[in-house]
């Protein structure tokens, strides 16, 4: 709730600010929206890594006619190189207006709460997107996978206890 919340504030004080939503007269090419989606996300200094991919159109959201990107993002570190536990993000553009705010709607994996940021490119200030977002998504999985971990091993102990008797 509380980032819905949060998002509703934001947008609200956004559109206050006097942003007029208007498209940009020149389209781009879906990699060109792609490079500027990376770029965008590197500014934003996150401690995650990330790759990004472009997913098919229809794929995510069909009426959309601009290109969803997938991003996976993870924490590698030297004991763990491949991460247990990754958490990919499907980064949809929805608009680009006149004073060049780029507007990208973001599911986070297992969410049905759909993100809204705004991004004015040349002003990337990192508080656009929440790292506590992928954080969230990140630690439920991790407990999940732990969750898994101690059953299997419970089922493991249970099984030779029962094949030595």
């Amino acid at each position: 709730h509380f980032f819905g919340i949060s998002l509703l504030v934001d947008s609200l004080l956004y559109f206050l600010s006097g942003a007029v939503p208007k498209m940009a007269e020149a389209p781009m090419s879906p990699l060109d929206i792609q490079k500027e989606a990376c770029e965008i996300f590197r500014k934003f200094s996150l401690s995650f890594q990330f790759t990004c991919s472009l997913l098919p159109a229809s794929s995510v959201a069909p009426h959309n006619p601009y290109p969803t990107m997938r991003f996976l993002f993870s924490k590698p570190t030297n004991q763990s190189p491949i991460p247990a536990v990754t958490v990919y993000a499907d980064v949809q553009f929805e608009d680009r207006w006149s004073d060049g705010t780029v507007v990208y709607s973001v599911l986070m994996e297992g969410q049905k709460f759909v993100r809204t940021v705004y991004v004015k490119p040349g002003a990337v200030t990192g508080a656009e997107f929440q790292e506590a977002w992928v954080d969230y998504v990140g630690n439920l999985k991790q407990r999940c996978r732990e969750g898994f971990l101690k059953l299997s091993r419970r089922a493991g102990a249970e099984a030779a206890v029962s094949s030595s008797a």
